[in-house]
């Protein structure tokens, strides 16, 4: 019996000189517990100007020193992607909403700034204490893409020096690439362009938005058309259609009209930044000679290249065309003074000779020959009935550029229908000159005659 009481009185010592030991050790513990249970702080990836979810960070202080502590937040980085891009200092924001023991100095919402700064700061006698801090990014609406990553230390310390412990956080914000482009007809909203070319409308326009969004970085534009060719196999010059790019903030783009090319060519490149943007592509079809009837079709191809190195991928699009180019064929008659009329003025018989100049400008666009005529119905005749001899009105036709006049050389102007020029071939437009003389033979009887000058085309 005696043995087993002292082996008791032995377990029961070396068990309070254990707990006297243990109580006797300095505890001085900062715990860092994100909510996710990870070491990090990682906010769910977001687009550009969205709102991310607060992301919760639990501080347990723990201490028996008796001696007052802060806590000092330090970073030394902007939070940066693998492409070099940064997040604004001021768009890392903490707040918390936890009553302390201590003074919190976040407990409205804070940027966190580069450098140092204190959150805590505990009781005089320096109480172990746990609080909570939020954490969230105010990412701009024109951020680049891409992992962003900051390391954040939190550094416990007495105020009076001696006592210091370190955790470390790493800030991770996962921007998505995204490069959107929408292109639509501003008219018709379609994603075609149209151009109808008739007599009353020899010029057509349309007009091609592209609406951008984008956070990779400059994008560059490049156009390139096919041509144009009718069913018939008919091909239009590249030169009919011409353009020009309106844009905000552009650092190089097409502002004068040029000509849409059959070769890849750059004709927008956006400024550095990374922005939502309209650019306007101006189409302007028209030609200085008249175009073959036919409807022609084609592509324009747009491409938007991204940045080099960039994740995000090129946006291609096919832009049809079509270009209904309407038969026209007809002339226009315009005299010299104007009125539409030959006025040759008062002459005196056997002495004087008058001219009066007109020029017939013909439009066809049907690729067949054709011939003008003119059309007298009636000689010359005074309201009294007496009538002037066909040799009285003469005419003269200048050469023409293409085809063949009748004859160079002055002639008659006979009753009926006679012909003055033969087109070529191809039916080209031709401008015709023409130069009428009359002259009242010796005898006239005074008066005053009138009659008519028709003119026709037709096809051959």
């Amino acid at each position: 019996m005696k043995n087993r009481f002292l082996l008791s009185m032995a377990v029961f010592f070396f068990a309070s000189l254990f707990s006297m030991v243990h109580e006797a050790e300095a505890t001085f513990t900062l715990e860092v517990s994100p909510r996710r249970g990870t070491r990090d702080i990682r906010f769910e990836a977001s687009a550009p100007g969205k709102f991310l979810r607060n992301e919760e960070v639990t501080f347990t202080v723990t201490s028996n020193q008796n001696r007052q502590y802060q806590i000092i937040q330090q970073v030394f980085q902007p939070l940066t992607n693998e492409f070099g891009n940064t997040i604004p200092q001021n768009a890392l924001l903490e707040f918390s909403p936890s009553d302390t023991l201590g003074r919190l100095r976040t407990q409205l919402e804070t940027p966190v700034t580069m450098g140092q700064q204190q959150v805590y700061t505990s009781n005089g006698s320096g109480t172990s204490d746990e609080f909570v801090l939020v954490f969230n990014v105010a990412v701009p609406e024109n951020q680049p893409g891409g992992t962003y990553r900051a390391q954040m230390s939190f550094i416990l310390e007495a105020v009076d020096g001696g006592l210091r412990s370190v955790q470390n956080l790493d800030v991770i914000v996962d921007i998505r690439p995204s490069l959107r482009v929408d292109v639509q007809n501003a008219q018709t909203g379609g994603r075609s362009l149209e151009f109808k070319i008739s007599k009353e409308k020899l010029h057509a326009e349309a007009m091609l938005n592209l609406h951008i969004q984008n956070n990779l970085g400059q994008l560059k534009v490049t156009q390139q058309m096919d041509a144009f060719v009718s069913k018939d196999g008919e091909a239009l010059d590249e030169e009919v259609l011409k353009f020009f790019v309106v844009a905000q903030g552009a650092q190089a783009s097409i502002s004068t009209p040029e000509a849409v090319s059959l070769s890849p060519k750059v004709i927008y490149v956006s400024e550095l930044s990374h922005n939502e943007t309209v650019v306007q592509l101006q189409y302007m079809f028209s030609s200085e000679v008249l175009l073959r009837a036919g409807i022609y079709n084609g592509n324009i191809l747009l491409k938007v290249d991204p940045p080099a190195g960039s994740p995000g991928q090129p946006k291609s699009f096919v832009i049809p065309v079509k270009i209904d180019i309407e038969p026209l064929f007809y002339l226009d008659v315009k005299t010299q003074d104007g009125l539409g009329a030959f006025n040759f003025g008062i002459l005196r018989p056997g002495f004087e000779q008058r001219r009066q100049k007109v020029t017939l400008q013909i439009f066809s666009n049907l690729g067949q020959p054709y011939q003008v005529s003119q059309i007298l119905p009636r000689g010359l005749a005074s309201e009294q009935g007496a009538v002037l001899p066909a040799e009285s009105l003469m005419y003269a036709t200048e050469p023409a550029t293409t085809g063949l006049v009748s004859s160079l050389a002055p002639m008659t102007v006979r009753e009926g229908e006679s012909q003055i020029f033969t087109s070529d071939q191809k039916g080209t437009p031709e401008t015709l000159n023409l130069e009428y003389s009359l002259q009242a033979p010796k005898g006239a009887r005074a008066g005053s005659y009138n009659s008519g000058i028709k003119y026709s085309i037709t096809t051959l």
